[in-house]
């Protein structure tokens, strides 16, 4: 019974410090020109980053589009060869063409081989790209949280939350770019 009424006794110093510290924060010390001002950055930097990562992933679709699309012909021209070398195994032998074909096989699976080497080195500098983005990312977020800190804008939990909107964020994002392979 004391705990509740003194819980009502104490909701009129809690308005007031909220109050206080509401006027203090926002209007005497103009902290809300930081709000407007971190939240416009952020806007901008969001917009360069989409921009950035449109343009190259642009870039690297068409090159990995058509390496996709020359090592399914080339897979293609390998099995017709060993079916038609299989096939015709008999005749080979006797007409000893065996060397032949064995050497234009290892010339088809070559080709395919440097081919497939390409498109994986597209697709490895593409996550190192995200990975890039995402850790400068999370770089910024953690270098705008001490700094809030050290000026006495935000609180470390602040800061806590901060970064774990930003792995938040990331995580989806991450999910997404392992689709890209798959697409192409």
């Amino acid at each position: 019974k004391n705990f509740s009424k003194r819980n009502i006794s104490i909701l009129p110093q809690f308005r007031h410090f909220v109050k206080s510290s509401f006027e203090k924060t926002f209007i005497r010390e103009n902290r809300w020109k930081l709000i407007v001002e971190g939240i416009r950055n952020t806007l901008i930097i969001t917009l360069l980053a989409v921009i950035f990562g449109t343009i190259l992933g642009f870039l690297l679709y068409r090159p990995v589009k058509r390496l996709t699309r020359t090592i399914r012909a080339q897979d293609g021209i390998v099995q017709s060869h060993l079916q038609e070398s299989f096939q015709n195994r008999i005749a080979v032998k006797v007409l000893q063409g065996v060397e032949h074909m064995t050497q234009r096989l290892v010339v088809l699976q070559d080709k395919q081989f440097a081919d497939m080497m390409k498109r994986l080195n597209y697709s490895t500098f593409a996550q190192l790209c995200m990975r890039v983005g995402f850790m400068s990312g999370y770089t910024a977020a953690f270098i705008f949280g001490v700094l809030g800190i050290r000026g006495g804008v935000i609180t470390f939990g602040m800061m806590t939350a901060l970064l774990q909107l930003v792995g938040q964020v990331q995580r989806p994002l991450a999910s997404l770019v392992r689709l890209f392979p798959t697409t192409v």
